[in-house]
């Protein structure tokens, strides 16, 4: 994979990590160490193997912005001893029509090619099933236009996600959220 970072040294990617507000990727890293090759590579991932695949920007590189390069260097460069990565869940908050379909289909794709893990399960939580299908036509869009991608990834994206539960879980915008609508489904009485 070429690299678009390669003209960078440790004091830009440095600098890149402490863009997220109000998080210091040091404190608290213990024994972890940041592999800023790691790091690189995944944020090289989304230009020189993802293309946007809706809107007017389809067919274009994935370019990350400054704040997305943060994000995927930090939950992809900081390693434990045994290798691992530091950290195995992001929780993001991002406002709205700033690409968090894109960017986390993207999160999900580079979980499944770098971590080299057989049968790997990835989870893309969304709070209904058309934002999951957001997510899911994204990674499939994604796939689709890479051949290395297709060849390898795209048999398992035959089918959308589906409903495995009859209750959607409670939105966060309707109150508190401590209850289940029930909803009725033909021939479910």
């Amino acid at each position: 994979m070429a690299s678009t970072l390669n003209h960078w040294d440790d004091d830009d990617l440095a600098a890149i990590l402490l863009l997220i507000p109000g998080y210091d990727p040091h404190d608290q890293a213990g024994d972890c160490v940041f592999d800023a090759h790691a790091a690189r590579e995944a944020i090289d991932f989304f230009p020189n193997m993802l293309k946007h695949c809706k809107g007017p920007i389809a067919g274009q590189p994935f370019d990350l912005e400054d704040w997305q390069k943060s994000v995927i260097a930090n939950l992809f460069g900081w390693k434990r001893l045994d290798g691992s990565r530091r950290f195995r869940e992001c929780f993001l908050y991002v406002s709205k029509k700033n690409g968090k379909s894109a960017f986390a289909a993207g999160i999900i794709l580079i979980g499944l090619v770098f971590d080299g893990e057989m049968g790997a399960e990835i989870y893309s939580v969304a709070a209904s099933m058309k934002q999951a299908g957001f997510v899911f036509d994204h990674v499939a869009g994604f796939v689709r236009q890479n051949p290395a991608l297709n060849h390898k990834h795209g048999g398992c994206l035959r089918t959308r996600p589906r409903r495995t539960t009859r209750r959607d879980p409670p939105s966060p915008a309707r109150g508190q959220g401590t209850s289940l609508r029930r909803r009725r489904f033909p021939g479910t009485g």
